[in-house]
């Protein structure tokens, strides 16, 4: 097998040549989803997502670092590091509800489930 370096933009994979050709490291990438609908329209919607991750930095300041988070609009686009692995996505924010999507490490995969539920909870109680 011909090994070689691949130079993505944000990726330096070690790929096989016929592997190179439909490369794109971000469809490769495990990936979140969890959508929860809401009734409190958009902008209190928002609000409260800028409360519960300013909570989730204080009540998980041991196991959580590097949170960043910005708005564009009504997405919050955000990052942390937990456990020597960065998880990063996006909050869409709509009318009635909020999508939650984001690339997992692939060392966490197998934590997609527990993660997506546990996201779920937290937005459900949140937005309710």
């Amino acid at each position: 097998m011909n090994w070689r370096k691949f130079e993505g933009s944000r990726c330096r994979c070690f790929l096989t040549d016929a592997f190179t050709r439909h490369h794109d490291c971000d469809a490769l990438m495990p990936k979140f989803s969890v959508t929860v609908p809401h009734q409190m329209g958009r902008e209190a919607a928002q609000e409260k997502l800028d409360r519960l991750m300013t909570r989730v930095s204080e009540m998980y300041r041991d196991q959580v670092k590097d949170i960043e988070q910005s708005w564009e609009g009504n997405t919050l686009n955000f990052s942390f590091r937990t456990m020597g692995m960065t998880i990063s996505g996006k909050s869409i924010v709509e009318e009635n509800q909020v999508d939650v999507k984001g690339d997992l490490p692939f060392a966490a995969m197998l934590f997609k489930g527990k993660i997506e539920n546990d996201i779920r909870s937290q937005l459900v109680k949140l937005l309710s």
